[in-house]
């Protein structure tokens, strides 16, 4: 044997050594693939399992079908009216529900949520009935409405109804008031009603609305009163005139009886 040869005994012993070092990192790597493999199967059970805090796709679309059906479910009222006809309140109430879109009353941004489906509406007038379909908060306001107005024509006053104004005018007088306010430009719209009674209805969504009927209030209020002033007077001059006759009249029979004592 050479020299240089390595005896087999210390080529074993190095075998052995190098067995020795590679077997626990083995045993170890054997040991843990059961594992990740018994840990990846229990994730996936838990993310096929549905739980509270999540709800399936299914539950999901059947929540948002039961919402969506609660919001538009609409409930029907029927107003029996004493004093004003059911196709003058429709009228009232197509004014109220129609938002404005000139910029001088607020526009459309200033107008309240129309993205739900307006109130249907129909009337009997022959039995004084009016028919409501709508959501809670529409038939509030129509019941707002239906007690400001549905009184005698003596006993309405001037009514603020949410974003509404609502001016009562009797009497000729009240087509030359929506003359002189519409050549002034100021928004309003005129309802007549029967038994003469006129109505001028004012939309307030905006500052610049509101400050415009103001003005259109201090032009009704003096021309009310200059046309009260001429009623007077015109009352008063017939009365002078009415007296100016009786006394006139009242001298003639005192002459009837003169000539019938001479005779």
């Amino acid at each position: 044997m050479s020299s240089t040869m390595i005896p087999r005994r210390f080529i074993s012993f190095g075998l052995a050594f190098l067995l020795a070092l590679a077997s626990p990192g083995l045993l170890s790597a054997q040991d843990d693939q059961p594992k990740a493999n018994q840990k990846d199967q229990d994730q996936k059970s838990q993310e096929n399992q549905p739980t509270d805090r999540s709800p399936t796709n299914e539950e999901g679309s059947a929540d948002k079908d039961e919402g969506k059906q609660k919001e538009e479910v609409r409930e029907l009222e029927i107003f029996e009216l004493q004093h004003r006809t059911p196709r003058e309140i429709q009228q009232l109430i197509t004014i109220f529900s129609t938002p404005t879109t000139n910029p001088g009353l607020g526009g459309v941004s200033a107008i309240r949520d129309r993205r739900r489906e307006q109130p249907t509406i129909s009337v009997d007038n022959q039995n004084g009935l009016l028919f409501v379909r709508g959501l809670e908060p529409d038939l509030k306001r129509i019941r707002n409405i239906i007690d400001a107005v549905d009184v005698d024509s003596e006993k309405m006053e001037r009514q603020k109804i949410e974003d509404l104004r609502v001016i009562p005018l009797s009497g000729q007088q009240s087509r030359e008031i929506h003359r002189v306010l519409s050549e002034l430009q100021l928004q309003h719209q005129m309802l007549t009603w029967e038994g003469g009674q006129t109505l001028l209805v004012f939309h307030q969504q905006s500052d610049r609305a509101q400050a415009m009927f103001q003005q259109a209030e201090k032009v009704i209020d003096k021309m009310l009163e200059k046309g009260e002033e001429q009623q007077q007077a015109t009352q008063s001059g017939a009365e002078n005139q009415n007296g100016s006759q009786d006394n006139s009249s009242g001298g003639n029979p005192s002459a009837g009886s003169n000539e019938q004592a001479s005779n």
